[in-house]
């Protein structure tokens, strides 16, 4: 009996981690669309931070450790490294903390007005990448782990501003 008690909460845990990797999944989405759609705006970042902090109402407050917007080379989605220092080394990402989705202050490494839009091979690609930790609700599998998500998509077009 208490091995099938402690499979059963181990698949419970399990089932928490997956609804976490889709309800991250849908934030990230969210908030390259909403950053694509910005285009080059002066806003384009907050709209952005807007987009991935109302998709993840589902996840605990304190769940995101770190947003990165960054420009991509292609769709692959790969962020450049130098990224996740935080540091303005990069001038193709803006990296923010949790506090950006409640207070706002716009990173200028890479600011929305250098962003292109264009005809295919024209444009810029705006990447997103969310850090996460989840923490595990039984500690069957230990107290917790980072999860992250990238998406990659390519600047509209009619989000340019003139």
């Amino acid at each position: 009996m208490p091995v099938v008690l402690l499979v059963s909460m181990g698949v419970v845990d399990l089932g928490f981690m997956v609804d976490h990797n889709l309800t991250l999944a849908s934030a990230t989405t969210a908030g390259t669309r909403a950053g694509v759609r910005a285009g080059n705006s002066a806003d384009a970042d907050q709209q952005t931070l807007e987009a991935i902090a109302s998709a993840e109402a589902k996840l605990k407050p304190d769940a995101i450790e770190q947003i990165i917007i960054f420009r991509a080379d292609d769709a692959d989605g790969t962020v450049p490294p130098e990224c996740f220092s935080g540091s303005d080394a990069s001038k193709h990402c803006n990296t923010y903390g949790p506090e950006a989705l409640t207070t706002f202050v716009a990173e200028t490494a890479w600011p929305p007005a250098d962003r292109r839009a264009g005809a295919f091979g024209d444009a810029d690609y705006l990447g997103v990448h969310v850090v996460t930790n989840h923490d595990f609700t039984i500690g069957i599998f230990g107290d917790g782990r980072s999860v992250s998500d990238t998406v990659v998509m390519l600047i509209d077009p009619t989000g340019v501003a003139g």
